[in-house]
């Protein structure tokens, strides 16, 4: 009831109250998706890129029915952008807008992307400071980012102090490890990133045919289009040629790292109960971690640092000179076939195997 879009239900009837805090949700994601990809140095062809593959990926697409889900979502890249312009210049300005993009993530009322979020602006932050070259110095940084978490999750106080007492009165205070793995993200669904519907799902001819593979169509989902991933292996190729020379050549190729890491990281985190070794099990005796089910949902961060490394990688192909463009676009489109191809093959030759041979998570 505190989050802002949605005060429209006491004005309009509830389906077209509905049809516009989830329209203007999906504005909110494209537009602070852009805006931070600019800010971090992409142009303006690689942002759009950017937030449309952040906007219209698997994650948000399959999670439309969630509404408050999508709707805590999209505040991930305006808090990055409040950090990066921290990073860039200390202004008490960032502070408090920042505090307020915090506060209306935690107002839209998903704790599971609140909590997301957290890691990856805290690994963001860590990265700016020890890893970055310094813009600011690193104490009115630190200052700043740390003055804009604290009065973020001041000003949400009105809500997250309720939530905290029934959370200890329900169920969800501690979870069982079978509750806990439900929802992992299936290996054999990495080839849904080529073909959405390769294990169908689909509900619009031609492409409707049932979901028979694990999970669910929607916690499963982690498509982020084609595009998306030729222009993120662009930026993997290319990256050691930078935007420019010297340090600002070097900061770009670390940026392109760090969200390449994080993709890998919430890539296996979303693995959840597939994980060798007992590592889920160990994620299950992680306090705050433990609260939260559907590993699969780390798709949210793993969407998003795909986004991200495919407007870093059309910008830096729009930067290039021609003959070091295509010599980067190759390697790109070479290893972007294989995956087709295997994709293709496994498509024609393995899903009947597939299908009659359910894997479930241990």
């Amino acid at each position: 009831a505190l989050y802002p879009p949605n005060w429209l239900f006491a004005v309009f009837e509830p389906t077209t109250a509905m049809n516009i805090v989830v329209i203007t949700t999906y504005h909110l994601a494209l537009i602070g998706a852009y805006l931070y990809a600019r800010r971090i140095g992409a142009t303006r062809i690689g942002a759009l890129l950017a937030g449309l593959a952040f906007t219209f990926g698997g994650y948000l697409v399959a999670h439309a029915g969630h509404t408050s889900r999508i709707a805590a979502a999209v505040w991930l890249p305006w808090i990055l952008l409040a950090i990066e312009h921290l990073y860039l210049q200390f202004r008490w300005r960032w502070v408090a807008l920042g505090a307020a993009f915090i506060a209306l993530q935690l107002f839209a009322g998903e704790p599971q992307m609140n909590f997301y979020t957290v890691l990856v602006c805290a690994a963001y932050g860590a990265f700016s400071l020890a890893l970055r070259p310094a813009r600011e110095t690193r104490w009115r940084f630190l200052v700043g980012t740390a003055a804009m978490s604290v009065f973020g999750l001041l000003f949400s106080m009105i809500q997250l102090l309720p939530e905290r007492e029934l959370l200890a009165m329900g169920e969800r205070s501690g979870i069982s490890y079978e509750y806990f793995s439900g929802y992992s993200f299936p290996p054999l669904n990495l080839f849904t990133f080529i073909f959405p519907f390769f294990f169908g799902g689909g509900m619009i001819a031609p492409y409707r045919i049932p979901y028979w593979g694990q999970s669910t169509i929607d916690e499963a989902c982690g498509y982020f289009g084609l595009l998306t991933l030729l222009l993120a292996l662009a930026a993997l190729f290319g990256n050691r040629y930078g935007t420019g020379s010297g340090s600002d050549g070097a900061a770009y190729r670390k940026l392109i790292w760090f969200w390449f890491g994080l993709a890998i990281a919430s890539l296996i985190l979303a693995f959840g109960g597939y994980l060798p070794f007992g590592l889920n099990h160990v994620l299950h005796r992680t306090p705050v971690y433990n609260l939260f089910r559907a590993s699969g949902r780390h798709m949210y961060e793993f969407n998003f640092s795909l986004a991200m490394l495919a407007g870093l990688g059309a910008s830096l192909l729009a930067q290039l000179d021609r003959e070091m463009a295509l010599r980067v676009f190759k390697k790109a489109g070479a290893v972007f076939s294989v995956l087709v191809v295997v994709t293709l093959i496994a498509y024609g030759f393995v899903t009947g195997h597939i299908a009659t041979t359910a894997y479930k998570a241990p």
